[in-house]
């Protein structure tokens, strides 16, 4: 069921999505569905697990790639950088830069003038003043509890005889 001779397993979907975006379903479903090469080995038995996770059958590795391809296209570019090393000249860069910072024990005097200020930071807070607080409002629910409670203590408190004012 869902697969006809013209539009294949894009039949499951009948006359709904346009045509332009069922052919486009085709293409990725037939890359995504067909055997690839394995990284590690080299065979052309890598099968898709689930959403980007690919498993070699034969040397059973099992890494992660793009959602329906072992490799992205963005992964290919990398992999060409590194082969023909073109990002080499950024690389030496940095490393200078992480050997003179290592070298001069910047990151340490950093880190030191960051406790420092700190310290003096909770100084600062203890010798001022401290703000206070502003009462919380009472819940509706409990004024009313608070103003029954008071009005029953006023009738307790009256004299036999005397009425207890009513209070507004």
């Amino acid at each position: 069921m869902g697969s006809t001779q013209k539009v294949l397993s894009a039949g499951r979907y009948g006359a709904r999505y346009g045509i332009g975006i069922r052919k486009r379903l085709l293409k990725v479903e037939a890359e995504q569905k067909k055997k690839h090469a394995c990284p590690n080995c080299g065979y052309a038995k890598v099968k898709r697990l689930q959403r980007g996770i690919f498993f070699c059958r034969k040397c059973e590795l099992k890494f992660s790639g793009g959602t329906y391809l072992p490799e992205t296209q963005a992964g290919k570019i990398i992999r060409k950088m590194v082969s023909q090393k073109s990002f080499m000249p950024m690389v030496s860069a940095l490393t200078a830069a992480t050997e003179e910072t290592k070298g001069t024990g910047m990151a340490r005097e950093i880190l030191e003038e960051l406790e420092q200020e700190k310290e003096t930071g909770k100084a600062a807070e203890a010798a001022a003043p401290a703000k206070p607080k502003r009462a919380r409002k009472k819940k509706a629910g409990a004024e009313a509890e608070t103003q029954a409670e008071a009005q029953a203590g006023d009738k307790a408190e009256a004299p036999e005889g005397a009425e207890a004012p009513e209070g507004k």
